[in-house]
């Protein structure tokens, strides 16, 4: 085998730059691809939603979303239940941001933190729980089905009415997740209802006015 003919220090130094810039340009191109993929998930959350329980008026982000092939061998869809929230626009997260910058927080007494709950969920408001329409056993599934998506359709339809996005917080625009609490109202006895610490009554009260004749423990 013939020697090896030993490197001059510019030649060392060619290749360790070579070297560099390989690995640099690897590293670009792994970002580039990265924020490609991130760039399109956005844009497909973006893009509306006309599934069961979905205002098609509004862009709604679906978190949680499984990967999938279309239904499962016995009809199952892995994102059947997952959550759907109303997308902040991009110049609203901005505006929010400028504001969070701009605004100095001043310390406030605990009676001004103090809030009734007249003042947010006035009677005959709109923001409420959706609630199921009435039905019977002699419908069929489709009529049940279509009855209940109207119906939570003109839900969705008084609230985005009445108040500005800017206006709501998150809740859940996922029919199926709604109906799945009705049902499970019809066939308890005794729901044990864990609310946030924070709003308590707030959370509780209005699910308990609503389903009158059901007993609540809250937790």
């Amino acid at each position: 085998m013939p020697r090896k003919k030993p490197f001059s220090v510019k030649q060392k130094k060619k290749q360790l730059q070579d070297k560099r810039e390989r690995k640099r340009g690897l590293q670009d191109g792994l970002r580039s691809s990265s924020n490609s993929r991130s760039g399109s998930r956005e844009r497909r959350e973006e893009q509306t939603d006309t599934s069961d329980g979905e205002c098609v008026t509004h862009h709604i982000r679906r978190l949680n979303q499984q990967p999938s092939q279309g239904l499962g061998p016995r009809g199952y869809d892995p994102n059947r239940y997952r959550l759907h929230f109303e997308r902040d626009s991009r110049e609203e997260v901005e505006r929010r941001k400028r504001a969070a910058r701009e605004q100095v927080l001043q310390p406030v007494s605990a009676e001004v933190l103090e809030l009734d709950i007249q003042e947010v969920y006035q009677p005959g408001s709109v923001l409420d729980f959706p609630r199921r329409p009435p039905w019977n056993y002699e419908m069929s599934k489709e009529q049940l089905m279509s009855q209940e998506e109207r119906s939570f359709q003109e839900y969705l339809g008084k609230i985005h009415g009445a108040y500005m996005s800017e206006k709501l917080s998150y809740f859940e625009h996922n029919l199926e997740t709604w109906r799945q609490l009705w049902r499970v109202l019809e066939m308890s006895d005794i729901v044990l209802l864990i609310t946030d610490v924070r709003h308590p009554v707030s959370i509780g009260m209005r699910l308990g006015k609503q389903e009158e004749g059901e007993r609540f423990l809250w937790g």
